[in-house]
């Protein structure tokens, strides 16, 4: 079986993990194992993430429609060339076939593929 990646939440660029914050077992479905620990995201860190988002808008609002489209595009493959190991997750967390992960994370690829062409022509 695959080893389930740790969950962290990410803010600035900066990994936190469950250490030292409410946190909760993530459990298989099929078996009820713990698999992993899930941070849960305090009152500073919701605060922290808003600021950041807040600076980081007034960047982003600058680039290019062009530009964005690139990054979008570049997350679509990203998700493409790392689907077996989304959907191997995605089965271990939630339960469902790995035919159905695969469909879904295939999905949100096509997904981002086609906002990064919608916001050229917008």
């Amino acid at each position: 079986m695959a080893k389930y990646d740790e969950p962290h939440l990410l803010i600035d660029g900066e990994r936190l993990g469950p250490k030292g914050r409410n946190s909760r077992e993530v459990r298989s479905p099929g078996t009820g194992a713990v698999i992993s620990t899930l941070p849960h995201a305090s009152k500073a860190d919701l605060d922290r993430a808003l600021e950041v988002s807040a600076r980081t808008f007034k960047e982003w609002r600058k680039v290019s429609a062009y530009e964005r489209a690139k990054i979008l595009k570049r997350a679509a493959d990203l998700m493409r060339e790392r689907l077996e190991h989304i959907a191997t997750l995605m089965t271990m967390e939630q339960g469902k076939t790995l035919a159905e992960a695969r469909v879904e994370v295939g999905g949100a690829a096509d997904t981002f593929e086609w906002y990064a062409e919608e916001g050229k022509r917008a």
